[in-house]
């Protein structure tokens, strides 16, 4: 009986911790196994920009950001993981809530974000009366 509840034990941590490899190396992400599967250049670095929180333009934010991608010369999926790395606030929280599984390209993220942080910017403005 002791035996058994040994290998009980044995059996029941083993698993915990596939589980909890499982969650520290698979976080969410809204990519598809495509993009979150491709490997990443070894000598990549990650871009030098401004950090956006949803309040600088984010026209201007996406195209400062394809332009140094496209210097490094990266893939559509490098420049989706690239993406979130320098998004701080409401556009972190934004980016965080994309649906799983729901972004295969760069142009679509691009999409995403300039649809969010546009329209967000339109109904923030005061309107102009006569």
């Amino acid at each position: 009986m002791k035996e058994q509840m040994k290998e009980m034990k044995s059996q029941v941590k083993e698993k915990a911790t596939i589980n909890l490899d499982m969650l520290v190396h698979r976080s969410k992400t809204p990519f598809t196994n495509t993009v979150d599967d491709y490997p990443f250049p070894t000598k990549f670095k990650v871009p030098q920009l401004e950090n956006f929180d949803g309040l600088r333009d984010p026209l201007d934010y996406l195209d400062s950001f394809r332009t140094v991608m496209r210097l490094q010369g990266v893939s559509n999926e490098i420049m989706c993981h690239a993406f979130p790395i320098n998004l701080r606030g409401s556009a972190r929280v934004w980016f965080n809530q994309l649906e799983t599984g729901s972004i295969d390209t760069f142009a679509q993220l691009s999409r995403a974000f300039i649809d969010n942080f546009i329209r967000g910017r339109r109904s923030a403005r005061p309107s102009i009366t006569s």
